[in-house]
C-alpha cells in the first residue's frame, strides 16, 4: 500500500515538474530571454531519452510523458523557439526511430538510402538502438526486453503522440515569418546530420 501511494506520489510531482517545464519556457519565449529558453528546451530534449547516447531500453513511461510535453511546447510556442527549434526536431526525428523500433522494425532492414550521394534521414538509428548488451547494437531483441520498457518503446507509436506531431508540421503554417525560417533551417541541419 505504502508502495503505491509512493508511486502515486512520484506521478504527481512528475507532472507538477512538466508543467513547470512548459510554463518555464513559455515566460521565458514571451520576455525574449533566449539563453533561458534554449537552456529549458534542452534539458527537456534530453531528459527525452532521444537525444541522448542512452540506450533505448532505458526509456520508461516518464520519458514518453516528456516527449508529450516538448511537442505541446512545439505546437503552443512554436513563434518564440527560435534556435531551440533545432532540438525540437532532433527529438521528432529520434521519435521516428523509436516508433520504427516499437513496432519491430530490425535495424538491419534500415539500409543505406537508395541514393548514395543523399545522407539517410535514419543514419543516427545505431547509437539509438543499443539493446541490453551494448556490444550487439544491432540486435535489438523486443521479446527480451522488460515489458514495462516494450510498452514505453510502443507508447511512442501511440495514436495521441503520432497526431500531435503531425499537428506541429501541419500548424507550421501558421508560424511568423522569423519562426518559420527557424523551423526550416532545424529541418534542414537534422536532415543533413
Amino acid at each position: 500500500m505504502k508502495k503505491d501511494r509512493f508511486k502515486t506520489c512520484n506521478f504527481r510531482c512528475f507532472i507538477l515538474l512538466m508543467c513547470y517545464f512548459r510554463c518555464a519556457i513559455r515566460i521565458a519565449c514571451i520576455f525574449h530571454m533566449s539563453l533561458e529558453r534554449d537552456a529549458y528546451v534542452q534539458a527537456l530534449a534530453r531528459f527525452t531519452l532521444l537525444t541522448a547516447n542512452s540506450p533505448i531500453t532505458e526509456m520508461k513511461a516518464k520519458n514518453i510523458d516528456t516527449i508529450k510535453t516538448l511537442i505541446t511546447v512545439a505546437h503552443t510556442d512554436g513563434n518564440y523557439l527560435g534556435s531551440s527549434w533545432l532540438d525540437v526536431v532532433k527529438c521528432i526525428s529520434q521519435l521516428e526511430l523509436a516508433q520504427l523500433i516499437g513496432t519491430g522494425v530490425r535495424p538491419q532492414l534500415l539500409g543505406p538510402p537508395s541514393k548514395p550521394h543523399f545522407p539517410s534521414p535514419l543514419a543516427n538509428f545505431g547509437s539509438l538502438a543499443h539493446s541490453v548488451n551494448s556490444h550487439q547494437t544491432n540486435n535489438l531483441n523486443l521479446s527480451s526486453l522488460d515489458p514495462s520498457v516494450k510498452e514505453s518503446i510502443g507508447e511512442t507509436s501511440s495514436q495521441s503522440v503520432v497526431v500531435a506531431v503531425d499537428r506541429i508540421f501541419t500548424g507550421s503554417t501558421r508560424l511568423d515569418g522569423d519562426a518559420i525560417v527557424e523551423f526550416v533551417k532545424a529541418l534542414c541541419q537534422v536532415f543533413l546530420s
